[in-house]
This record gives structure tokens, C-alpha cells and sequence, in this order.
């Protein structure tokens, strides 16, 4: 059911993620994580394969996707979810063809701490060829864990040398859906180590609807009445009314779904 125009992101898999500082890395480490607010997250679906691909920038590497943990997803998946042991995946080239299959191997996550999850592929005995193309994956048999999304300013792919995958298939337009958080640190020089970022907060499932004129807007975030700040849903609905409709004195109108912060994630906005 993969299309271009499929909304990776459901209402109850968004995240909103907060803005973070741009990680301090040496030149042979690869990191593919939001420096601004992306506000969305994609779920790993249940029994299905995500996916980036990436082309190597170090030999002897380590490195993963950013995987937060999701109640209002899990409670979806329920009673089997959460899972807690995934299968990070390795493949050469950019696809997920058994025949091109590096390494699988488990990898352990926790409801309570978002972080990388990271395969030491050094250590199993697997150099890297700088320049050359990867792609690396998670599956997971049950909902519960998302990755972040990271997006440029268009609301695109911000990672141009490689794509996402979803379900198992490759999304070439990245338009309103963008690449996935991960990270490749070479070893040889370990450098700075990449921070970690505060868990964003979660989409509660509560709907919310209103309206009021926009008194500020950002690449991220609206404002509106000058009291309520919107988190953007990584979707094309919402990615077409803000490049060509949105601005300050506009009256809009828009819904969305309450997090857990108290915040609001847009999932549609109209200008009226």
C-alpha cells in the first residue's frame, strides 16, 4: 500500500520532537539527525522493515537509528506491545534483498530511555568502503517505537545521498515524509561524542480543533492568538497549506491531537 502520497506518520505514531543543538562530530562521522523541530516521527510497523540508506563515510563504524518509545502506539498493538528486543539489519547497497545481507542481529530497547541503538559492525567483523552505498534497517514484531523523521526546510528529505524505507519499500519522493535518524560514528577516532537529545513528547490520542489569527510562524512552529504554539504533523496536507497559504495575520483554522506536554500537533490547518 506504499505510495508517494502515503502519510507515514497516523495521528497516534507523531511525535513531537523539540529543537536541538547541531551535534558536534569529527568529518568521517556520519549523523542524520534533526537540528531543527521535525515534529514527527515514523513508526517501525508491526512485522514491517525501516529502513535508511546511506552512503559510508567511515570504515570502522558503529552506529544505528534513534528509536523512541510510543504508548499511544503501543496501546495499539496491545496486549503484545511493547516488544523490547528488535532486529537490526546491515545490507550492501541500497535495498533490503536478503542477498545483500551483511548482518542481523538483535538489539535491546527500553520504554523509559530514546536513544541510538547502535551495532558495533567493527567488531562483528564488517569494514565499511567509504563512498560506497549501505542501507541498515530495524524490524520489530510489534508497534511501540518510532524514529525520528529529518526533514529540510521544505518539509523534504534532509539526508540527499539515500532514502527511507517503509514496510520494506524504498520512498523515493521524500516529499512530507523525509529521511529517518541515524547515525555511523567512526571508531577509529572517536571524537565527540553525539549528545542526547530530551525525549520529545507524545501524542495523547485527544482531538482538538480551533481557530484564531497567526501572530508569529517559524520553519517549525505557529503561533496563533498569540497564546498557542502548533506543532507541525509531518503530512502533505499540512505541507501544502504552509508553503503556499500561511502567514502572520491569517485566520486559520485547524485540528489536531493534544501531547502529553500540553502542546498540540496539527494533523490539518486551513486559512479562512
Amino acid at each position: 500500500m506504499l505510495s508517494k502520497s502515503l502519510k507515514i506518520v497516523t495521528a497516534l505514531s507523531v511525535a513531537a520532537i523539540p529543537l536541538f543543538n547541531t551535534p558536534m562530530v569529527k568529518a568521517s562521522d556520519l549523523v542524520v539527525f534533526p537540528s531543527t523541530p521535525t515534529t514527527a516521527a515514523h513508526e517501525i510497523w508491526a512485522n514491517g522493515e525501516l529502513g535508511q540508506s546511506f552512503v559510508a563515510t567511515g570504515v570502522s563504524v558503529k552506529g544505528g537509528f534513534y528509536v523512541s518509545y510510543n504508548a499511544a502506539s503501543a496501546a495499539l498493538g496491545a496486549p503484545n506491545s511493547p516488544t523490547t528486543s528488535l532486529t537490526a539489519n546491515l545490507y550492501s547497497g541500497e535495498g533490503l534483498g536478503l542477498s545483500n545481507l551483511l548482518l542481523s542481529t538483535p538489539v535491546i530497547v527500553d520504554t523509559t530511555t530514546d536513544g541510538y541503538q547502535d551495532v558495533d559492525f567493527d567488531a562483528a567483523g564488517i569494514k565499511l568502503v567509504a563512498g560506497s552505498t549501505y542501507t541498515i534497517s530495524l524490524t520489530s514484531p510489534d508497534r511501540g517505537w518510532t524514529v525520528p523523521s529529518v526533514c529540510d526546510a521544505n518539509l523534504d528529505g534532509a539526508y540527499l545521498p539515500g532514502h527511507p524505507f517503509f514496510n520494506g519499500q524504498i520512498v523515493l519522493n521524500e516529499s512530507g515524509i523525509c529521511d529517518n535518524a541515524f547515525h555511523m560514528l567512526d571508531l577509529v577516532n572517536p571524537g565527540v561524542i553525539t549528545p542526547t537529545p530530551t525525549p520529545a513528547p507524545v501524542v495523547t490520542g485527544v482531538k482538538v480543533e480551533g481557530k484564531g489569527i497567526i501572530s508569529a510562524i517559524t520553519s517549525d512552529t505557529i503561533t496563533i492568538s498569540g497564546k498557542t504554539i502548533l506543532h507541525l504533523a509531518s503530512n502533505s496536507i499540512v505541507k501544502l497549506n504552509y508553503n503556499t497559504a500561511l502567514a502572520v495575520g491569517k485566520k486559520v483554522e485547524y485540528k489536531g491531537y493534544k501531547n502529553t506536554d500540553g502542546s498540540l500537533t496539527i494533523i490539518k490547518i486551513e486559512v479562512k
